[in-house]
């Protein structure tokens, strides 16, 4: 069921009027699930004082059984945002499930409505109207692409001929059994045939023209799971769980799985508290976008007490390989835990189905990924004030910002000498190091990148003028030029507010960008996350995963850099991805992009110069650890301190280190909570567990 969310407009104004300070507003924002089971399955983005909302945001849910069998109603609800209090119900919007299912106005297509809220009391009205759309898709329906893949058969290549199969093979079952009512041969072809259709369509791999579709992830079992033991011999005719059953069960782990769905935490097992051998048989189901670039991971934690849960291994399975190697829509499978402190295999089980989708390719995207801006942000023709052209660009998004100064140049005649001059490429921003701008984001479908002209002034630095770009109209991993009309209006009005062709103001010009959103998380969302919240673990496994060589080199690795000057790499970007921002400069200690995992053909923007100098800058390092000193010892414990500490070697295989971490990462989550309880949340849930 796919939900878009539009615009709510006429509804009343929750947070009352103050004489001479407020004149009375809400905070509006809006949940969708389903009304039975009450609990709120998405939310759209908070808009602070804001009595015209324009959000453009949308999800989808999916339709299980069990909510055709309680006939429930999708709800689609606005609330006022309180930061200490309950949030207000500003009304509702109930429509029962079948109906949708039902309508030819929203099976197979996006149904445009308008409706009036209602109360909590059945039969009263509330002001207010909300414009949305809602749609019906069906799992798509076998097709002569899946019988061509699966069928063992040379005769048989289409549906009809594999129906026409079926149906003899049904008359002959029933000439056996000596039958012949024509209502059990009716119901003998539908069986058969169905019984067939899934197993065609299980046999064959995704189809590529519906890449959208459903994701079923289930956990069985892990078996052998063990403890890496340290600091003592070992006899390889036991097994170390051998070892720790004799020992007692206070050297077994405390396991649990985390489920990574395209970068996001989505799901967690219960805790198998001192268990070799852990059944867990926990299964989610999910929306995929796109199967194509769907990346599954899954983290098997250690719940220890006093300590942040250690990884005792992860697996990573990109579904596009997978499914392409196994030639299947399925597989359930044993995989090996890796890169942790543990042993033990993972038996899992995955599924997926298309669904009858073909959604543009700006809507296949993450919602976690590095926006790339490339050095050289122009002027379009000539309407831009004189003034403005010397100020400086900040690039920002929801979590991090960069800068673009302007760079002068002289304007030239025009070339048919008629004595006019050229200004359309006068004016120029480029960061100082001219290298492109890097800016992590999250929840990309809600956000704008935003570009402010900045003007230095006395006291504070002022905006004069501003350009936005919603994140949700560029596709993945493609680089776009892009014109954006530069405004001097109500910025913060204009970020909030997402309506399509309205006029955020007066027009002062245009500005022309080259972007590029690379999905995934990368180096640049470590430095914002905090130890044991999503991004975090997020963040851990993938450098795990890049350790053992589960995914491809990163940018910034020597062998990147190695065969970016051997030219085995098409195209490339530069050694250093630093942002130009002050206080985005530095780099994180994890260095994991979309792009170098996937060695993605990207813009060309570094140079073959800029390529030998990181090579001998590698070389050189190389070079000065290969001794055998205290110092180079210690320079080395250094450069590899993350690994090691992630495996509990060096100084952090003693406990009470790792103790003292442990309640660092309390102290500052305990500090973000107390700060977090004065911002507005929305009713979105947290990440899907089985406690």
């Amino acid at each position: 069921m796919v939900v878009k969310i539009k615009r709510a407009f006429d509804f009343k104004a929750s947070d009352a009027k103050i004489p001479l300070l407020s004149n009375g507003a809400s905070d509006p924002y809006v949940s969708v699930g389903w009304a039975k089971f009450g609990k709120p399955l998405y939310s759209t983005r908070v808009l602070v004082d804001e009595m015209e909302p324009w959000w453009q945001e949308g999800t989808c849910l999916l339709v299980a059984p069990e909510e055709l069998d309680a006939e429930e109603n999708i709800r689609v609800q606005l609330w006022d945002s309180d930061k200490t209090t309950a949030d207000d119900d500003l009304g509702r919007i109930e429509i029962p499930l079948k109906e949708l299912m039902k309508n030819s106005k929203s099976n197979g297509k996006l149904w445009d409505r308008t409706d009036t809220f209602q109360a909590m009391k059945a039969g009263e009205t509330m002001p207010g109207k909300l414009e949305w759309s809602v749609g019906y898709f069906t799992k798509t329906r076998l097709m002569d692409y899946h019988v061509a893949h699966a069928s063992g058969d040379k005769n048989i290549r289409t549906v009809t001929q594999l129906k026409q199969k079926c149906y003899q093979n049904s008359k002959a079952k029933l000439r056996e059994a000596a039958h012949s009512e024509a209502s059990e041969l009716e119901q003998l072809k539908k069986e058969d045939f169905e019984a067939a259709s899934i197993n065609m369509i299980s046999q064959s791999p995704p189809d590529s023209n519906y890449p959208s579709g459903i994701v079923s992830i289930q956990i069985h079992q892990i078996t052998s799971l063990e403890l890496e033991r340290h600091n003592r011999p070992r006899d390889p005719d036991v097994s170390d769980s051998e070892d720790q059953e004799d020992e007692g069960s206070d050297h077994l782990p405390d396991s649990y799985c985390t489920l990574i769905l395209n970068h996001r935490e989505v799901f967690r097992t219960r805790t198998k508290p001192k268990n070799a051998k852990p059944f867990f048989n926990a299964a989610t189901e999910r929306y995929i976008p796109d199967w194509r670039a769907a990346e599954v991971m899954v983290a098997v934690r250690d719940a220890r007490v006093h300590e942040d849960d250690a990884l005792l291994g992860i697996v990573y399975l990109p579904l596009a390989k997978l499914f392409r190697e196994r030639q299947t829509s399925q597989f359930n499978e044993f995989w090996p835990l890796t890169g942790g402190i543990g042993y033990g295999r993972v038996r899992i089980s995955v599924v997926f189905r298309s669904v009858q989708m073909q959604a543009p390719p700006q809507e296949l995207g993450w919602d976690f990924g590095t926006v790339e801006i490339a050095p050289g942000t122009s002027i379009v023709g000539n309407e831009i004030q004189k003034d403005l052209k010397s100020d400086r660009l900040k690039f920002r998004t929801n979590m991090a910002r960069g800068k673009m100064h302007a760079v002068t140049h002289h304007s030239f005649s025009h070339p048919h000498g008629n004595g006019s001059k050229d200004s359309a490429d006068d004016a120029q921003w480029k960061p100082k190091n001219n290298r492109p701008i890097r800016l992590p984001v999250k929840n990309r479908y809600k956000q704008p990148l935003v570009i402010e002209f900045r003007t230095k002034s006395a006291l504070k630095d002022k905006t004069p003028a501003f350009a936005l770009l919603w994140l949700h109209a560029i596709p993945d991993n493609e680089a776009q030029e892009i014109e954006l009309v530069v405004w001097d209006g109500d910025l913060k009005r204009a970020q909030v507010n997402c309506l399509p062709g309205t006029e955020m103001g007066k027009k002062v010009g245009m500005i022309r960008i080259k972007v590029t959103f690379w999905r995934g998380i990368g180096k640049y969302h470590a430095k914002y996350a905090r130890k044991g919240d999503s991004i975090a673990n997020v963040v851990e496994v993938l450098y795990c995963a890049k350790d053992q060589g589960l995914v491809d080199c990163v940018v910034g690795d020597s062998e990147w850099i190695r065969r970016r000057c051997e030219g085995r790499l098409a195209t490339g970007q530069e050694i250093d991805n630093g942002n130009t921002d002050d206080d985005d400069s530095d780099d994180s200690e994890y260095d994991v992009t979309e792009g170098g995992r996937r060695a993605a053909v990207r813009q060309d923007v570094g140079s073959d110069s800029e390529a030998a100098e990181g090579v001998k800058e590698v070389q050189r390092r190389d070079t000065e650890n290969s001794g055998g000193g205290v110092m180079d010892e210690l320079k080395s414990y250094m450069n590899h301190h993350h690994q090691l500490h992630r495996r509990h070697r060096g100084v952090m295989q003693f406990k009470a280190p790792r103790t003292l971490k442990w309640a660092e990462h309390k102290v500052e989550n305990v500090a973000h909570k107390l700060t977090d309880k004065f911002k507005h949340k929305e009713r979105e849930p947290d990440i899907e567990t089985e406690v």
